[in-house]
């Protein structure tokens, strides 16, 4: 292995690891939040993958199992049960589409929008509380890291999607 190829798989590895850190701070914030917060009044029992379901939900305004099974990475059946639990919990609800009544659309409630928000609220004190420690400059390139990595992200998805739309030949 080249000196290069060396450094750049120490330094994807280094990436990996810190990913890892950031993650799994997160999910301590999560589970540490406190019971007698907003959010945990509201909705004490939902988990971190449910949590998570839910912030997808957010993004894409709605889903069908199978595509938030996708986004989660989990199996339809796993992303049913969460969803089951979550339509318990009032924080989503399920609607059949007025064209397709097979078709079932998983929507955020307004009050799993609220509890999200509430949490995301606690979430992004944690990630402020980090960035108070590495200071402003650091923060400032984080940021303009983390941009490129969306952008190129993204690129990626849309080229993806572009392929997916061509005509099988």
């Amino acid at each position: 292995m080249s000196d290069s190829t060396t450094q750049r798989r120490a330094d994807a590895r280094e990436i990996f690891r810190t990913i890892q850190m950031l993650k799994e701070r997160m999910v301590r914030c999560f589970e540490g939040m406190p019971r007698d917060s907003v959010a945990r009044r509201r909705a004490p029992d939902i988990t971190f993958p449910q949590w998570n379901a839910m912030t997808v939900l957010e993004e894409l305004r709605e889903a069908t199992i199978k595509e938030l099974a996708e986004r989660l990475q989990v199996s339809p059946p796993s992303a049913s049960v969460m969803v089951d639990r979550l339509v318990e919990l009032g924080l989503v609800t399920r609607e059949q589409r007025k064209n397709d009544r097979r078709a079932v659309r998983i929507i955020l409630s307004r009050e799993g929008a609220t509890v999200l928000k509430e949490m995301e609220t606690e979430m992004l004190k944690n990630i402020e509380g980090l960035m108070e420690k590495i200071g402003g400059d650091m923060t400032a390139q984080w940021c303009a890291v983390y941009a490129v990595i969306r952008e190129v992200i993204e690129a990626e998805a849309r080229a993806a999607s572009r392929e997916e739309e061509k005509p099988a030949v």
